[in-house]
């Protein structure tokens, strides 16, 4: 039996990003027709960055990933058209009516292209864009941080592209950079990230470098600094809140509190040391007083102060869920949100929480889903008490696979009918890939005519019955169209191992794709091999329709054949190529065909890149492809679609389910109720 390479990076699931190299997306309309709803988690699975009230906790504003603006009042939640799918990291007002939310997302691998800002106004109907600020001889420049509103409707932003923040300028109708002095012995090269004042002359800005600004009447000054000039900072400061203009406090990275000194006094002290590495990671607070400030932050941070010098009450939630904002919600308490859709009440005097926000029954990373008279989703992970789910009323319900011992990973998922499917995996245990088959009460382990044994990548049901395989080698697959006693395989040994995905069309044709571009064609029982695109973008997935295939790949490239053979770029698709290219900045992970030569497909950034990680849907017809929504927290990994049901899904990371038809019956009549779909052996 072969030995199990590492995963391809593009089967690798994508998390967390890590904070290198360089960002991407930039703005998009979502497309109205087109919008997709997410079935789990509720009200969004989205990553929550800050909250806003107009009055006093009845009425709730919260932005997040994906241009994500949620309006709570009472206990409903409607998602505002925001206009943007970049992420939204701040917002602020001075009434229901006037009100300013910030972000953006930067550009490409090469960090050459204008960077997208994001300054976004709501007059109590709409949120409409405003004019950015223009830094260095880049126009559209950089993510927006945060926002500050004050009483007379001023407003002011920061952002960790430039030391000074910005004002909009209500008659020119645009932000601009504000004036910022640095006494000496202050440097200049930290970056902003939150902000908070009192009155237009009385307003603080943090950041890097235990950096701390102070607005007057007509300039900002660097007022206190914490941290010499390095490449490298340490003392992030990302909070700064004050019960009033005498009482100010600022917190940040590994738990640093400090206090502006009473008047009369200089500068700052710290009141809360720090804890390097093994602190609070203040995002946000709120509180009633100078001696009763609640604080939220990463790792599940709760903390409380109450006034006593370097004692922080430690309030902190087991499960390590991040928070990123505080919000008053009257009677003295509060609400949290946080990372995956968190949104909490919280109760001070009981020091208790409750979710407002309904998780997933399982947060388990998605691989694909199906939809054979009923939706069928297939974990990334298998597990033999589990198996597969189906989505039944909202509930999950669990299919154990027979002959699983232990966990294994999935390869891929198909189901053809409730009746015919397919499930390959790498059993850890067994440590090879096993292919299974379903026929609705069972299930038996498949081997390839003519063969001992070899497991598969992917398969695809020919427009007569007939199936072709991947033959799985060491992660990569052989097309080969299986017969009663022996398969054609494309020739080449070894060297025909470099497809990841198939399709069949129903004229019969069946299309593998995979490394460098290849692409291989079974028509009329013979094999033949093309190379598609002159860049050798590997090619990840492939979907197809009567007179129409799509094939998706790495860097953002698409390619499209009527014939079959005459292959094109996909038109609206920008291929995008990093810097250095070996690690591609973002891949195409799925492809569907939902019906009426409408596909979609998902593509996901990639991790290695600061803020990646990110999913974004794209709908393809005609040979012409559109962003119709992304930026999301998690990636996708796999897709399917019902015709009957005018349904597309899309499936990936922390459980997320989004569709295009929330209304799809989840049980088409005249099927099996679930739990005679058990797929148990007798």
């Amino acid at each position: 039996m072969p030995h199990h390479p590492p995963l391809p990076w593009y089967r690798i699931p994508v998390f967390l990003p890590l904070l290198i190299l360089c960002l991407f997306a930039g703005l998009a309309q979502p497309a109205g027709a087109d919008t997709w709803t997410l079935l789990t988690p509720s009200p969004t699975g989205n990553n929550l960055y800050d909250a806003y009230s107009p009055d006093g906790g009845t009425t709730l504003f919260i932005v997040g990933d994906g241009g994500l603006i949620l309006k709570k009042v009472g206990t409903t939640y409607s998602q505002m058209q925001s206009g943007t799918i970049a992420p939204l990291k701040g917002i602020s007002g001075r009434s229901a009516s006037d009100i300013w939310a910030v972000g953006g997302s930067t550009a490409t691998g090469t960090n050459t292209d204008p960077i997208r800002s994001v300054l976004l106004h709501f007059d109590g109907t709409a949120w409409t864009a405003t004019t950015p600020p223009t830094y260095s001889s880049f126009p559209d420049l950089y993510p927006i941080n945060d926002v500050w509103v004050s009483s007379t409707g001023q407003a002011y932003a920061v952002t960790d592209s430039s030391s000074a923040p910005v004002k909009w300028n209500a008659g020119l109708a645009k932000w601009e950079f504000e004036n910022v002095t640095i006494p000496d012995g202050k440097h200049s090269d930290y970056k902003l990230s939150a902000l908070y004042g009192f009155a237009d002359n009385d307003i603080y800005a943090v950041g890097t470098h235990g950096t701390i600004l102070h607005r007057d009447a007509t300039t900002w000054t660097v007022v206190a600094q914490y941290e010499p000039s390095y490449w490298l900072s340490t003392n992030l400061l990302q909070t700064v809140w004050g019960p009033s203009a005498e009482a100010v406090f600022a917190g940040g990275n590994y738990g640093q509190l400090y206090r502006l000194l009473p008047s009369g006094s200089s500068g700052w002290e710290l009141v809360f040391g720090g804890e390097y590495l093994g602190g609070a990671n203040m995002m946000d607070m709120d509180g009633t007083g100078a001696d009763d400030i609640w604080f939220v932050g990463a790792g599940g941070a709760i903390r409380h102060w109450t006034g006593v010098l370097n004692a922080l009450d430690n309030y902190n939630d087991a499960t390590g869920k991040t928070r990123n904002t505080i919000c008053a919600a009257g009677s003295g308490q509060y609400y949290f949100a946080g990372n995956l859709g968190l949104i909490e009440s919280f109760n001070p005097s009981t020091a208790t929480r409750q979710a407002l926000n309904t998780p997933p029954a399982v947060n388990t990373p998605w691989k694909t889903a199906a939809f054979p008279e009923r939706l069928w989703l297939a974990p990334l992970y298998l597990d033999a008490a589990t198996g597969l789910y189906t989505w039944d009323g909202g509930r999950m319900t669990p299919h154990p696979v027979s002959g699983l011992a232990g966990n294994g990973l999935t390869w891929t998922f198909r189901a053809f009918s409730t009746s015919d499917m397919w499930l390959s995996f790498w059993d850890y245990t067994a440590s090879q890939t096993v292919t299974k088959r379903g026929n609705g009460t069972s299930w038996s382990d498949w081997i390839m005519p003519g063969t001992s044994g070899l497991g598969i990548l992917d398969v695809a049901k020919t427009a007569s019955g007939s199936y072709v395989v991947l033959m799985e080698l060491n992660g990569k697959g052989q097309p080969c169209a299986v017969g009663t006693d022996f398969p054609t395989c494309l020739p080449g040994g070894s060297e025909s191992y470099q497809y990841a995905a198939l399709a069949a069309s129903p004229n019969g044709d069946v299309h593998a794709v995979g490394t460098g571009g290849q692409v291989a064609l079974w028509r009329n029982g013979a094999w033949s091999v093309a190379t598609v695109g002159a860049n050798g973008d590997d090619l990840t997935a492939v979907a197809a329709a009567a007179g129409m295939v799509v094939a998706v790949g790495v860097n953002g490239s698409a390619f499209y054949t009527i014939d079959g053979t005459t292959w094109q770029p996909v038109a609206g698709i920008t291929r995008e190529v990093a810097s250095p290219p070996t690690v591609p900045l973002k891949f195409f992970t799925a492809i569907t065909h939902a019906g009426n030569g409408v596909f979609w497909a998902a593509l996901n950034t990639n991790t290695a890149y600061t803020d990646g990680g990110k999913g974004f849907l794209y709908r393809i017809e005609g040979g012409a492809g559109v962003l119709v929504q992304g930026d999301f927290t998690s990636s996708l990994n796999g897709l399917c679609a019902s015709e009957s049901q005018s349904a597309a899904f899309a499936v990936g990371d922390n459980g997320v389910i989004w569709t295009t038809n929330p209304d799809f019956k989840e049980t088409i009549p005249g099927t099996p109720a679930p739990n005679l779909l058990l797929l148990l052996d007798n």
